[in-house]
């Protein structure tokens, strides 16, 4: 009878996930808004995240990155991004 316990290789995905430990960092400087160069399901996702974790609202910006953005280039959304998180912040 076998008694050794099955092993399953498992990843934590939020260990590897960069930008929300970036996040996590700007968190820390008073004032500083976090902005996710990217699309918006990644910022919902690390937002998700934070807040389940901390129990407390987190805001986290996004450039609202898409597949037409990401061939013909994000430099309007990233613009866009920064002015309004400016103006709301």
């Amino acid at each position: 009878m076998d008694t050794k316990k099955k092993y399953t290789a498992t990843q934590n995905a939020c260990n590897l996930c960069t930008p929300l430990g970036a996040s996590l960092a700007f968190k820390g400087i008073k004032g500083a808004v976090s902005m996710l160069h990217g699309s918006q399901g990644c910022a919902t996702y690390a937002r998700r995240y934070l807040i389940s974790h901390f129990k407390e609202p987190v805001d986290i910006a996004s450039s609202n990155f898409g597949e037409d953005t990401a061939i013909f280039g994000g430099g309007i959304n990233l613009k866009t991004a920064l002015d309004n998180i400016t103006r709301q912040y």
